[in-house]
């Protein structure tokens, strides 16, 4: 079965794609971001050890250590994104597979993650969702597939992925809550799943849709942005470090406000770069509301409009800083199951999602 077929069938596909020189250079960038962190904070005084002797695998657990809750300043993305990002989520390799799920038009989504998976440490951990959930009603028709890329060999134990095979098929979106734990995170109650997605949140050892899917370093894990899905806990003693990037195709909203999607592959012109100056010079957290600037490594919360969009039923740090009213009420307003029904037919009119 191909990617594509796959893909649509069961909504994931685990893919072997790279070889250690191609994820070196994103490593040797992660390096660079940790080592410029550990010495902010040297020199802020948080910190009287910058820990350079340990290495990928060990030093942001000593920095998280001694400076609690410090791995957020990285996944804040408080930069300017790496050329070697960049040149990852833009691979001919991973161009290719999307091009096979949203055809020649490719176009990277403006939400990105670098995972700074450091061990027994919640805010790392996410619970069920879908990723439809964190963006406007106005785009979950629309096909955003996610790459799943680990730098290290993922598993079980120190905190790959969950999905839900075939919790795509029915096309909907969901009721999530706000927030799960002490995080900014969203949740999906496995009991609503199985109500309105019609599937069965079972482990399939015991008959059930849900899979642990281990993914090697240089294997992708492939899914579709309707497909719950979830991060478990890392319990070994190293960082778990991934990437999640996100495409789509251009001419279709991204229900993310702010920053345009990228493009980086046109049929019509086929020699095109991405134009990363610009782009890549836009932060995120600042225009959904969680202002972060280069100096503020102290600052670790996480705001953004889905807080506005689903009923907040646990309230902690994240919740108690989110505004409402930096976010348009047209598109960011509370869904309850009664609002999902009454707008379901419209929105999944098209279904399956445009690409």
């Amino acid at each position: 079965m191909c990617i594509r077929d796959r893909f649509w069938e069961d909504g994931w596909v685990l893919k072997r794609l790279f070889e250690p020189e191609d994820l070196q250079p994103s490593i040797d960038a992660i390096n660079l971001l940790v080592d410029d962190l550990a010495q902010r904070l040297y020199e802020a005084g948080k910190i009287s050890d910058t820990y350079q002797d340990e290495g990928f695998e060990k030093r942001l657990i000593s920095l998280e250590r001694a400076c609690p809750n410090v791995s957020v300043w990285l996944h804040k993305q408080p930069f300017k994104m790496p050329k070697e990002f960049q040149e990852l989520w833009s691979h001919p390799k991973l161009l290719d597979c999307a091009e096979q799920l949203i055809g020649g038009n490719i176009a990277g989504h403006p939400v990105w993650n670098l995972r700074t998976k450091v061990p027994s440490f919640k805010q790392a951990t996410v619970p069920w969702h879908q990723d439809t959930a964190y963006l406007s009603e106005d785009s979950w028709s629309v096909l955003q597939p996610a790459a799943w890329i680990p730098m290290v060999d993922t598993n079980e134990t120190n905190g790959c992925l969950r999905v839900v095979s075939g919790g795509h098929r029915s096309g909907r979106t969901a009721v999530h809550t706000n927030c799960w734990a002490d995080t900014w995170y969203i949740e999906l109650d496995p009991e609503v799943a199985e109500q309105t997605l019609g599937c069965d949140m079972r482990p399939a050892e015991e008959g059930g849709d849900v899979v642990t899917v281990p993914v090697p370093k240089g294997s992708v894990l492939l899914f579709n942005n309707l497909i719950p899905h979830q991060s478990l806990e890392n319990h070994s003693d190293q960082i778990r470090w991934s990437f999640d990037l996100r495409w789509q195709n251009p001419a279709h909203g991204s229900g993310f406000d702010g920053k345009p999607p990228i493009i980086m592959r046109d049929p019509a012109q086929p020699d095109m770069l991405p134009d990363w100056e610009s782009w890549a010079n836009i932060n995120p957290f600042s225009l959904r509301g969680s202002s972060v600037s280069e100096d503020e490594i102290s600052d670790t919360v996480v705001t953004g409009p889905w807080m506005s969009m689903w009923e907040i039923t646990h309230k902690n740090r994240h919740t108690d800083a989110h505004n409402p009213d930096l976010y348009d009420p047209a598109r960011w307003s509370t869904r309850t199951m009664a609002d999902a029904e009454r707008t379901e037919h419209t929105r999944n009119s098209t279904w399956p999602p445009a690409k």
